[in-house]
């Protein structure tokens, strides 16, 4: 109030004006200023204020909005990006940029989250964002302000940080804590894939462990668990390579170097280049890797891939080792027993005529295939001619391919010509080995022999060793070859009586072939014989008729009685029987049996035709020793042989044993019935002939022991010595019963020693002497005394068990092979006698069983139970599933046994174990049984893993053959998966066939695999495939491009480039062409793709056309011309000939040309012009022309001129005309005739005024008359018909006249077609008599009123009426009352209402059907469809319902459709403005989230229709009715129900949670009225605090942890997190806690648990508050617990073997809201834990001790304990077992005879303090430092420690050992080392310049001789044989004279049995 004094006083007035949001007030009058009386009070005056104001918030926008996305960097990189704060608003505003991110949650990695910074210079750090400047100040009217942010990479993380950007006078209730703007950004790592090797080694062959056998080959495989590729053998010299792909899994690029690192001396492996590579995220790259081998040996190196960059020791580096061999294909020749000396072949004497064949075998026993080249045939002495014609050899000159073990046998075949010696030479060498040569030498004789001998003998014969006492025999066979008999004798033996030959002396027939026996008697000591016998034969002829074969081995019986002779008979079964009287002739006298040898039948011999002597005379002369006859030939027959006697010795150490010994006898300890102890003795046969031994088992009293179940035994009980080897004999003690037994042993040994004692004694004592070689005589060996039979005593006592397992012994545990990495149940060591059943699978899923017998040896039954002891739970359920027992209990009856089955199911190939126990109850027995399942990987692989069908056209088809392959003995099943190669395509790019089925067993399986590229790209595709049983997935990695041929082809000629496309036929028209004269057009083609393309032109010959070239060849990028010409020799003509471009794999291009070749000349285009019948010429009718065409057609102008005058019937304007070559000229000629007659005229044209050339014209004159046929129907009538429908008439014209009548109704048809009606034909012509038929159609297409037209016709030129027609239509109209409305200015939401009347105004009813979807968002129209009778009307109701502000809303032309009728069509308009809400707001008041109600004022309805209205409430948190009605002329008020969610603020603004928060809620109430106007109130609203959730109050025990359920809702209809804060927080050591937070879905409940603990006695009370993250909004619960006391103890025992930790977690908890550190100790050193341990605050806190033993412990007891001055101590007591531990690892190494493997043994050494172990290899074969030096374990991981172990076999085959590291301190190490000793592979080559010191080492442990030899003459050794030490090494001197000269040095054991070293040699 203000006063003003006197009559002229003023006063000041002041109006402030502030406002809180955006207002404007435009002349508002609201503000009045009242004049009153000071003293009465009275109001004189009354002064309006107009006030204008405007308020206005700033306006401001980000861009980018919302955020910044840094991506993913590379850690330890920055990266900078900006953003800009743009004021949209009219004044100037500040801004400042703060962190509002929510450090409250876990960080998310382990390191502290810092708090954001603001430095002094503007920047603001946040996180590892720094934004700058954080503040500043920006002009109006879109000036910017760029804000900078920097994100620094760090480790491998997500950042993500969130900015509140606050602007200067903005509005408060939007975004409080300032715009929020969200940094993110990734750190990454680079890293590389490392771990999946099916990916890394897509092309190759991926194996998690090695072959089970050794000897297998292993060549394009990686062995995962070795880390090692294996390229194989390869070529010497030869590329291979192989692909590695890296792949990057990460986001970010990384980049990688590659490098091999050689092993082995020469650059064997190389990675070609690139040697760096750059792979963007989630791509790959391939690496290749070359192996190169130079010479013989094997390499290896180490490949590695590094990261750049790369901190991650997981994936920065993919590191693997290389292997490969280098090597040669080999073979070996076998010329068999005939072989006598190296590389020849001598063959047997053939007879001329006749056929001797010989055998040799070419075996390849290199580890690659050798392909063998076979020369021809060659002469070996000079007679080449006559060599060739004798031997066959079918494989001459021919190439042949052996693989690896491969043997092919040859034959040659010797076919004499003439006598004589033949040799022939046959050149074997190998491809790729020049040094593997071999000239083969094949002698042979042809002889003309009358005595052949099989096998042939002049040679000698070897007699297999005779035993002294014993025979031995050989058989061979003579032959006759000629035609006359022949008469052998078998000389030089007589004196000798240890031989004998049957027969001796005999006849053969022509032809014939007799066996001839020699046999050797044992009847004396004799050592290399050798005796001379000579076979006497010679032709004879028989002097008596009767003769027969004769030999003396035939013998005759004769019989006699008295002496006398009675019969004779033959016998040879019965030879001594003696035969006595029947009875039937009792009285004869007894006969007896003589055998005499048959008696020879007369010969003589025969010489140059003529008589010689008797056979008598022969041998008479022979025993006066006369001269032998000239016709007596001679063979000398060599024999060798050795005669010996049996004799053995006992194999002891010292070798101390003599036969006066005897052997020792066997005391065998006490063992259990069913078990067995063994003892081993060993037996040599020192003899020359081989020794037979059985063994016989024998009880006290002498006799045999033949009881079945007889406790002793011998193995082998019978078994053959070889000369001088040995044999062990195991003997046996397995006893069934109780007893004390004895026994004796003896080996029966057939002719042991049997010489006579006489004998014996002489050489008792004495030495052998060699007797004096003479002819006949042979070598007496000095014998020691006789021998007895071996026989020796065996004792052993057994004793009666109370249970028997009829199960075979394990070496599991007791030889070493169980890995100590294998856990056991609870940790507990193993029982040492526990029983090992080991199952092995072959493949996984695959049941196996074990099938034993448990016996009970007592007289009493019992019961049996298994029980398994490997707990329970997931940790072992594959356990339980994979071991079964199929009988867990029974009962064993006494003396009996029953069966226990164990079943194997592997699910996976992991090494298994599974224990259980076998508990017998009523003994008391518990027996521990160790289950362990191995798994074999099934031999069944694919015999290629990758398919490369590199770049395939589009749509074609190839394929590849991969063998599956299956090395197994039962058969596999497998199936591909065809989602890993796309097989759901349709049509696949990828198919194989099959795609399932079984592989047999040992067999090979083909499938096909086919690649048809659909797309333009490349190809990859890994096809996996699952074998039945087998854990490891087979893949066919698949790659191939699929490319197009893009081609374009042009067609270019004078009139420019024409593109032709395939697929249509493109015209080519030479046009006319002189004759002989040439046209060319050119189509080019042109190659547009990444391949040549090929091009071919495919056409029918055509004698005109050429096309040049007919095919071709275009390079990529290239285009190549082809021309087509013309070339026509005559006026022949081309039509359409289709020709034919074809691309190769490709599109076709089809042409269709026509050409024509022509004459020059002047052509008229008609000589006989004839007009035929016409109509008579009338006036103004069209006459009949006929343009006669005059063409120069000549290459010469010509000239013409036409002799006529016209007449009246006949014109034409011809004047004098020159035309240049191919000009035309057109000649009109009229006729016109007037009388009904015949006319004919000639025009004359003279040509050039030189010749004539004459046209005819003929015609003749007629009367038009053409009407109707059936003059009835001249009155047509149609009929009234429905528009849109369709009525048809047909009447019928006749031309009466004899003129062709061209008839035309055009005039007529223009005014029927105006009503609907159709003629057809309008134009028409009709021949003389020719009838025609006019179709009349009727479709009208509106409503038409009845009519009646004429049809005129005409005809030449005149009208003519022919008929009537008449009719008329009803059809459908409707309209709409307007076409427009507009609805003019409505408020926004509201709607209003314009009604429209539709009308059917047709003569029928019809559908009609608006297009309401075009109305809308906007408007709508009701009905918007329906039916209208004629006459009828519908009313129409638009609505216009706006939705937003616009001063122009439409909808222009929406159609109405109507059935039968065009559619209509409507346009609506409006104006969409704002509502003015009302003064007064509506105000609500209550606690948040407890609903109210109040109504509205009252809304007045002043019509006299009811209102349903629909109110809209633009606020969630206030809801009213969907529909509210006010009937007419009354007003009703709304109820409106306010439910807030989120509160508002306070009073108190210190108060920072309501301080952000609206001071009320507001909202509108909007109701749309139906005239068009609205009624809009504003509500407000104050939702405070919420009430009580619950009050809960419990007893719990102290030191004891009680868990209290709290019910959480979330009201929201979104998904809320809530924070939970307890206050007032616990002092001293009580904690009440839960999880920080609590996610709760939308509208949904969760239980919150609360957990309370304490360390004291106590009450505790706290209010727990759950608040919203998102809103700010609570719930709170009063809580309350009395606490009581309690008590608190632990104990653990920790069981583990030696060197593997055993963790223990012993969780600590600290209530205190401030760290804890605890102090901790352990009085064992093999406990490890940290010094101290932080407790964090208000939390328990794991702390993890790990026992790891060094030293075996069979039990002790240790004291944890932790202290602190916080919470005390505790103190745990700890039970420790450390069992000994099995083997760390296994080794497998193989290496040749000569050579070595160098593998490296990896231990962790864990000791804190340096330490030295004692190495040592149970075998010689391997060798080991003595010691190794471990430095101290400064980590608790320990320091790994390698030693090297070097394996040099010296054996082939399996060489089995232990590696030994022991240590007093640190503990003891093992590892199975198992050896393969392999052939010794070739070496070299070796250069040899003059002279070369070869160095060879002897392999083997004992002194060994070795044999040298070359087979080059070009390298000659200083020394045949050598002798070397065992391990140690030889230089062998090669001495070269050719420097081109190339051979090999053969290096051959002479004692041991194993092949020989080869040496390539080269001249240098």
């Amino acid at each position: 109030k203000l006063n003003v004094r006197g009559p002229e006083g003023t006063a000041e007035m002041m109006v402030v004006f502030e406002s809180k949001q955006e207002v404007e007030f435009k002349d508002n009058q609201e503000l009045r200023c009242y004049v009153t009386e000071l003293l009465t009070g009275e109001e004189i005056l009354v002064i309006p204020v107009k006030l204008n104001v405007r308020s206005v918030f700033s306006k401001y926008r980000v861009l980018p909005q919302k955020g910044i996305a840094f991506g993913s960097l590379v850690y330890d990189s920055v990266k900078s990006r900006t953003f800009e704060i743009v004021n949209q608003g009219e004044f100037d505003f500040t801004f400042r940029i703060a962190s509002i991110s929510d450090r409250s949650r876990p960080p998310t990695s382990d390191e502290e989250e810092p708090p954001a910074e603001e430095s002094a210079d503007g920047t603001l750090k946040v996180g590892n964002f720094v934004v700058s400047p954080v503040t500043g100040s920006v002009g109006p009217n879109g000036e910017k302000q760029t804000i900078t942010v920097t994100f620094t990479a760090e480790g491998q993380r997500t950042f993500r940080e969130l900015l509140g950007i606050s602007v200067s006078e903005r509005d408060p209730l939007l975004d409080p804590r300032g715009l929020p703007y969200e940094l993110t950004g990734e750190s990454c790592v680079p890293g590389l894939l490392n771990d999946d090797f099916l990916q890394i080694f897509e092309e190759a062959a991926v194996l998690r462990k090695p072959p089970a056998d050794p000897t297998e080959l292993i060549s394009n495989t990686f062995i995962e668990e070795e880390r090692c590729f294996h390229f194989g053998p390869r070529l010497v010299k030869s590329r291979s390579e192989m692909r590695v792909k890296l792949v990057n899994p990460t986001k970010v690029a990384i980049s990688v170097s590659l490098q091999v690192t050689n092993k082995t001396e020469g650059d064997a492996f190389e990675v070609l280049a690139p040697h760096k590579l750059s792979i963007p995220m989630h791509e790959h790259r391939y690496a290749t890797v070359l192996f190169e081998p130079a010479s013989l040996q094997t390499f290896t190196a180490l490949f590695e891939a590094l990261v750049e960059g790369g901190t991650d020791e997981r994936s920065n580096r993919l590191t693997l080792e290389l292997r490969g061999d280098g090597a040669l294909p080999r073979i070996s020749i076998d010329l068999g027993s005939r072989g006598q000396q190296e590389k020849q072949l001598d063959m047997e004497s053939v007879i001329v005529g006749k056929e001797g064949t010989c055998e040799f075998s070419i075996r390849n026993h290199g580890i690659l295939p050798a392909t063998v080249k076979l020369s021809k045939l060659l002469p070996g002495d000079g007679s080449g001619e006559e060599v060739l014609k004798s031997f066959f050899f079918a494989h001459r000159g021919a190439e042949l391919l052996l693989n690896s073990q491969e043997e092919r046998r040859f034959e040659m075949v010797f076919r004499p010509k003439s006598p004589g010696k033949y040799l022939a030479l046959l050149e074997v060498s190998v491809l790729h080995n020049e040094y593997e040569k071999s000239v083969l030498r094949f002698r042979g004789e042809g002889v003309l022999q009358d005595l052949t001998y099989e096998p042939n003998i002049r040679n000698g014969m070897q007699m297999p060793p005779v035993v002294l006492g014993g025979t031995q025999s050989m058989t061979f066979t003579v032959s006759n070859t000629t035609d006359s008999p022949l008469r052998f004798c078998v000389t030089g033996i007589e004196d000798k009586g240890h031989l004998s030959f049957s027969p001796s002396v005999g006849h053969l027939q022509p032809g014939a072939s007799k066996q001839v026996k020699l046999t050797l008697y044992g009847k004396k000591v004799i050592a290399a014989a050798r005796e001379f016998f000579t076979i006497e034969y010679r032709k004879i002829r028989y002097t008596e008729d009767e003769f027969y074969d004769w030999d003396d081995s035939m013998k005759e019986i004769t019989w006699t009685e008295d002496g006398g002779e009675t019969s004779l008979a033959q016998d040879p079964q019965d030879g001594d029987a003696e035969l006595f009287a029947s009875p039937q002739n009792h009285r004869r006298r007894k006969l007896k049996m003589v055998t005499k040898i048959k008696p020879e039948p007369a010969w003589e011999g025969i010489r140059n035709a003529t008589v010689e002597t008797s056979g008598e005379e022969e041998e008479g002369a022979k025993e006066e020793g006369g001269e032998k006859e000239e016709g007596v030939k001679k063979d000398d027959i060599k024999i060798n042989y050795t005669v010996d006697y049996l004799r053995y010795t006992l194999v002891v150490e010292d070798g101390s044993w003599t036969p006066e010994q005897g052997l020792p006898p066997l005391l065998f300890a006490e063992t259990m019935m069913y078990r067995e102890r063994v003892h081993r003795l060993e037996l040599k046969n020192p003899s020359t002939v081989p020794l037979h031994i059985d063994w016989k088992v024998l009880l006290p009293s002498g006799e045999e022991d033949s009881d079945p179940q007889s406790p002793f035994s011998v193995e082998p009980s019978s078994t053959d010595i070889g000369p001088d080897k040995q044999s062990t004999f195991t003997v046996r003690f397995a006893p069934v019963e109780v007893d004390h037994y004895e026994r004796r042993i003896v080996g029966v040994i057939p002719n042991l020693d049997l010489r006579p004692q006489e004998e014996g004694g002489e050489q008792e004592g004495g030495t052998k002497e060699e007797a004096d070689k003479a002819e006949g005589g042979g070598e007496e060996a000095a014998v020691k005394p006789p021998q007895d039979m071996p026989e020796f005593k065996v004792t052993g006592k057994s004793a009666r068990p109370l249970c028997h397992v009829e199960l075979e012994e394990s070496d599991w545990l007791r030889g070493g092979r169980r890995p100590p990495t294998l856990e056991t149940p609870g940790g507990k060591a193993i029982d040492p006698d526990s029983r090992v059943i080991e199952f092995e699978s072959l493949g996984t899923k695959v049941r196996n069983t074990r099938h034993f017998f448990l016996m009970n040896p007592t007289n009493i039954s019992y019961k049996f139970r298994w029980e398994c002891e490997d707990g329970t739970g997931a940790a072992v359920a594959h356990l339980a599933k994979a071991f079964k027992c199929v009988h867990r209990e029974g009962v064993v009856m006494s003396g009996r046994k029953t069966e226990i089955v164990f079943e194997y199911t592997p699910d996976t190939d992991t090494l298994l174990e599974s224990f259980w126990r076998l508990h017998i109850p009523e003994h008391k027995i518990s027996v521990p049984f160790i289950l362990v399942g191995h798994v074999k990987e099934p031999r069944v692989f694919f015999d290629r893993t990758f398919c490369n069908f590199n770049s395939l056209l589009l749509n074609h088809r190839a394929s590849h053959t991969v063998m599956l392959v299956n090395k197994e003995h039962i058969p596999f099943s497998f199936a591909f998966d065809g989602k890993t190669y796309g097989a759901e395509e349709v049509p696949p790019v990828v198919s194989i066939s099959p795609t399932s089925g079984t592989v047999a067993p040992n067999s090979e399986l083909p499938l096909t695999v086919q690649f048809m590229p659909k797309l333009e790209k490349m190809y990859n595709f890994n096809a996996v495939c699952s074998v039945k049983k087998k854990a490891t997935r087979l893949a066919i990695n698949i790659k191939g491009e699929g490319f197009d041929n893009h081609v374009s082809v042009v067609l270019e000629d004078e009139s420019g480039q024409v593109v032709i496309l395939p697929g249509s036929v493109n015209a080519i028209d030479f046009g006319e062409v002189h004759v002989n004269d040439w046209r060319r057009k050119v189509v080019s083609v042109t190659n547009k793709g990444k391949y040549p393309i090929e091009f071919e032109w495919l056409s029918q010959k055509h004698r005109l056309l050429t096309v040049k070239p007919e095919r071709g060849r275009v390079l990529k990028g290239e285009k190549e011309e082809v021309q087509l010409a013309f070339h026509p020799a005559s006026d022949a003509r081309m039509i359409n000939h289709a020709v034919v471009l074809h691309i190769v794999n490709g599109p076709r291009y089809t042409f269709d040309i026509s050409a024509s070749g022509r004459r020059p000349q002047l052509s008229f285009s008609s000589q006989l012009v004839d007009f035929g019948a016409c109509f008579l010429y009338r006036q103004g009718v069209e006459p009949n022309v006929f343009v006669l065409r005059v063409v120069n057609e000549d290459t010469q102008d010509i000239s013409y001129d036409v002799n006529f005058d016209n007449k009246p019937h006949l014109e034409l304007d011809a004047p004098p005309t020159n035309l240049s070559p191919g000009a035309m000229e057109e000649i009109r000629i009229v006729f016109m005739p007037r009388d009904l007659r015949e006319y004919r005229e000639v025009i004359e044209f003279k040509v050039n005024g030189l010749y004539k050339v004459e046209v005819e014209v003929t015609g003749s004159g007629h009367e038009c008359d053409v009407s109707l046929l059936n003059p009835g129907q001249f009155n047509l009538a149609l009929g009234a018909i429905k528009v849109g429908t369709t009525t048809e008439k047909r009447v019928r014209l006749k031309n009466f006249s004899p003129v062709l009548a061209r008839c035309s109704m055009a005039q007529s048809a223009a005014r029927f077609e105006e009503l609907g009606i159709t003629l057809q034909p309008s134009d028409f012509s009709l021949k003389p008599k020719e009838v025609t038929e006019i179709d009349l159609s009727f479709n009208p297409q509106q409503r038409m009123l009845p009519f009646a037209e004429d049809l005129r016709l005409e005809v030449g030129g005149l009208l003519k009426t022919v008929m009537v027609i008449s009719g008329s239509a009803v059809g459908v109209e409707l309209k709409l009352e307007t076409d427009m409305l507009f609805f003019g200015a409505v408020v926004a939401k509201s709607r209003t209402t314009r009604k429209v009347q539709l009308e059917n105004v047709g003569d029928i009813g019809t559908k009609w059907r608006w297009a309401s979807d075009l109305f809308a968002p906007d408007f709508s129209v009701e009905p918007t469809e329906g039916f209208l009778n004629p006459n009828d009307e519908v009313t129409l109701e638009f609505r216009f319902h706006p939705l937003q502000v616009h001063d122009d809303i439409r909808r222009d032309s929406v159609p109405l459709y109507v059935e039968g009728a065009d559619a209509l069509a409507m346009t609506v308009t409006g104006i969409c403005v704002l509502q003015e809400p009302r003064e007064d707001a509506i105000a609500f008041v209550t606690p948040v989230r407890r609903p109210l109600t109040i109504e509205t004022p009252a809304i007045d309805n002043p019509t006299d229709l009811p209102w349903r209205l629909v109110p809209t409430v633009d606020h969630e948190y206030w809801s009213a009715p969907e529909i509210f009605e006010i009937p007419p002329g009354k007003s009703s008020s709304c109820p409106i129900t306010y439910c807030p969610l989120l509160m508002t603020g306070g009073e108190d603004e210190a108060d920072a949670s309501t301080s952000q928060r609206p001071k009320v809620h507001t909202g509108s109430l909007f109701f749309p009225l139906p005239n068009g106007t609205a009624v809009l109130f504003k509500l407000e609203g104050q939702a405070k605090a919420p009430e009580e959730a619950g009050s809960i109050e419990k007893e719990v025990q102290c030191k004891a942890s009680h868990r209290e359920p709290l019910a959480v809702k979330n009201w929201m209809n979104r998904p809320q997190r809530f924070t939970v804060r307890i206050e007032p927080e616990p002092q001293g050591t009580t904690t009440l806690k839960g999880a920080s937070y609590i996610d709760v879905p939308a509208n949904a409940e969760r239980t919150y648990t609360l957990s309370f603990h304490t360390f004291v006695e106590g009450s505790t009370s706290a209010r727990v508050t759950f608040t919203s993250e998102e809103t700010g909004e609570y719930v709170f619960y009063n809580v309350s617990f009395l606490a009581q006391a309690t008590k608190i103890l632990g104990s653990f025992d920790l069981r583990t073997q030696v060197r593997q930790p055993r963790e223990l977690e012993i969780n600590l908890a600290n209530p205190l809201k401030e760290t804890v550190t605890m102090a901790a100790s352990c009085d064992s050193s093999d406990v490890i834990l940290k010094s101290e341990y932080q407790l964090r605050e208000s939390g328990e806190t794991p702390c993890k001790i790990v026992y790891r033993p060094l030293l075996p412990d069979a039990g002790s007891t240790a004291k944890v304990t932790f202290s602190s001055t916080e919470l005390g101590d505790f103190v745990f007591e700890l039970k420790l077992v450390a069992t000994p531990a099995g083997a760390d690892k296994s080794m497998q190494m193989k290496a040749s005879l000569g050579a070595s493997h160098k593998g490296t043994f990896r231990f962790v050494h864990f000791l804190k303090a340096a330490a030295t172990y004692q190495c040592h290899a149970d075998d010689p074969a391997f060798s080991v430092p003595a010691t190794i030096s471990a430095p101290a374990a400064t980590e608790e991981t320990g320091v790994e420690v390698e030693v090297e172990v070097t394996f040099e076999p010296s054996k082939l085959g399996e060489c089995n050992a232990k590696l030994t590291l022991e240590s007093d301190e640190a503990g003891e190490y093992l590892c199975i080392l198992n050896g393969h000793g392999l052939p010794p592979n070739p070496q070299g080559p070796f250069d040899v310049a003059g002279t070369l010191k070869l160095e060879f080492k002897n392999p083997f442990l004992e002194q060994e001789s070795f044999e040298l030899k070359t087979d080059s003459p070009a390298f000659s050794l200083k020394e045949e044989s050598i002798s070397v030490e065992g391990r140690t090494k030889h230089f062998i001197d090669i001495s070269n004279s050719d420097k081109d000269a190339k051979g090999k040095l053969i290096v051959s054991a002479i004692n041991a049995n194993c092949p020989p070293w080869v040496y390539y040699l080269r001249g240098s």
